[in-house]
């Protein structure tokens, strides 16, 4: 059979014996539109309607064991509110010293050791 083609079915053909799309008019790579991540869920409603989840309002495991504990540490004395606040770097910066014995010589042995070392059976 002798067949026409015209000269849109001659150009297809050729763009498909090339490797190309078969259409001169198709974009193999189209620009991007970015319809739902791109949007911020707050400010377009998207899942406005849903209500808050009940953990959202409720503090978590680890932070009730964190307030317990340091609860606890203020109770017994061995950190105080500076510490908590930040005011103090360390504990060991709070710790209260008699105001005139700070640079004085101390003795540490009382001087009747050897009383004492005979006293003892052994």
């Amino acid at each position: 059979k002798d067949v026409t083609l015209t000269p849109r079915q001659i150009e297809l053909i050729r763009r498909l014996q090339g490797g190309a799309y078969a259409h001169p008019e198709h974009d193999a790579n189209p620009d991007y539109i970015d319809y739902f991540s791109g949007v911020d869920p707050i400010k377009s409603g998207l899942n406005s309607d849903r209500y808050e989840k009940k953990t959202r309002f409720q503090p978590s495991k680890w932070e009730k064991l964190q307030v317990r504990r340091l609860l606890h540490r203020l109770k017994c004395g061995s950190i105080n509110m500076d510490y908590l606040e930040g005011k103090v770097r360390d504990m060991n910066d709070l710790v209260k010293r008699d105001e005139g014995q700070d640079d004085k010589p101390f003795g540490l042995w009382k001087g009747d050791e050897e009383d004492e070392l005979a006293l003892r059976k052994g």
